[in-house]
């Protein structure tokens, strides 16, 4: 079994973020914690996801991508980058004026993380 098969395998053939089914041949294979923030390329790092996804995560923590996905409709449409998105956050009442729901990714379900 080749390493993005077992990768895919991990997830239940499903994108590990937003769940999606995937095949092997549209799987992205990304890693949780970036290698430009320390991070590796075993198994353990490594996680199927969606060209959306993965694309969209990009270097950022879960953290990071975490609030992206809560709050991506209001970043793209004033063009906020995560890090303004995280000072808005913590020094103004952004959470009480634009509330959103929890953001749990689909491997987060699975218990593995």
């Amino acid at each position: 079994m080749s390493k993005k098969e077992v990768v895919l395998k991990k997830t239940n053939d499903r994108c590990g973020y937003c769940g999606c089914p995937l095949t092997l041949s549209q799987v992205s294979v990304g890693h949780i914690i970036s290698k430009n923030k320390g991070g590796d390329n075993l198994i353990e790092n490594l996680i199927a996801a969606c060209r959306s996804c993965n694309g969209s995560k990009g270097d950022r923590t879960l953290a990071e991508y975490r609030l992206w996905v809560r709050w991506q409709d209001i970043c793209r449409e004033q063009s906020f980058s995560v890090y303004q998105l995280i000072w808005l956050i913590e020094n103004t009442d952004f959470t009480d004026r634009f509330p959103r729901d929890d953001v749990e990714f689909y491997f987060e379900t699975m218990g593995w993380i």
